[in-house]
């Protein structure tokens, strides 16, 4: 398998890349089926976010997608330097409740947007997030 960034692709080149695998039509896309990431690709998108300001709350919206795919390949892969579904949950309960729904409403519309499969979770709850990027990762 081919990988889809090199050394020199950025955050938005990533973002722009993963949505033409979500162009189609149809829904109920499984991330895992539909984006051909390898483990240098997922290493490298992890790497990226790492650089990326907790508060940077415009580049979360314009990144939503790649925050998704990176949690779902870091689970697939088992490459994750830290338990995501832990962190997200713990430094969610630390935002202000205007906050926590600002970010929960950027991840559930990216469901709808891109016609990702949700298995029947509610997508605009945190446990709801959680367990569909925990499905995904795992297929």
């Amino acid at each position: 398998m081919e990988n889809l960034f090199n050394n020199n692709t950025t955050l938005t080149d990533a973002q722009n890349i993963l949505e033409k695998y979500f162009q189609n039509t149809y829904e109920n896309h499984q991330i895992v089926k539909c984006v051909p990431m390898t483990v240098f690709d997922t290493e490298h998108l992890l790497n990226l976010f790492e650089r990326v300001s907790d508060d940077n709350i415009e580049l979360y919206d314009r990144l939503n997608l790649a925050i998704i795919v990176a949690w779902v390949f870091a689970l697939k892969y088992n490459i994750s330097k830290t338990n995501f579904k832990k962190t997200f949950m713990k430094d969610i309960s630390l935002l202000p409740q205007h906050h926590i729904r600002y970010y929960i409403d950027v991840l559930g519309s990216t469901f709808e947007e891109f016609g990702i499969c949700t298995y029947g979770h509610n997508y605009y709850s945190p446990f709801g997030i959680c367990a569909i990027v925990d499905i995904h990762g795992s297929l």
